[in-house]
């Protein structure tokens, strides 16, 4: 957790990689999704956040954010409490936007709309995201 909050993604996905297991499970396999994501492993952060879905259902925001940076077709249904949904995606969404990968951020930023009627909060949350990586 600690390599993951300060953005050591390498570090964060070694040891969430040791927690998770094999096969990787529970909420250190989500945080290892979250870290192959901002390590730039797009596939590999799809993959395991789709096959954490049925124990875990926020892992499909990961599915959607993966889905959404490589320009796939959503047909994911997620069927999970709205304030859930929000808190998943802005977790998703926070990890990336601290990774600072520009293609893949541009990417998600390029296709959100494609969401934005269910999260109507999220154009303003990339803004604000957006801004504060400028001030640092």
């Amino acid at each position: 957790d600690h390599a993951l909050a300060r953005g050591d993604w390498m570090a964060a996905r070694a040891a969430l990689a040791r927690a998770a297991g094999s096969p990787p499970c529970g909420a250190a396999a989500l945080k290892l999704a979250q870290a192959r994501l901002a390590c730039g492993d797009v596939a590999g952060a799809r993959a395991l956040a789709a096959s954490l879905m049925a124990e875990l259902p926020a892992a499909a925001l990961g599915v959607v954010v993966c889905d959404l940076i490589e320009g796939r077709e959503l047909d994911l249904e997620v069927d999970l409490e709205p304030a859930v949904a929000d808190a998943a995606l802005r977790a998703w969404v926070d990890v990336l936007w601290r990774s600072r990968r520009l293609d893949l951020m541009g990417s998600f930023a390029d296709r959100s709309a494609a969401i934005g009627e269910a999260f109507p909060w999220l154009g303003e949350h990339l803004r604000m995201a957006t801004l504060a990586l400028s001030s640092v």
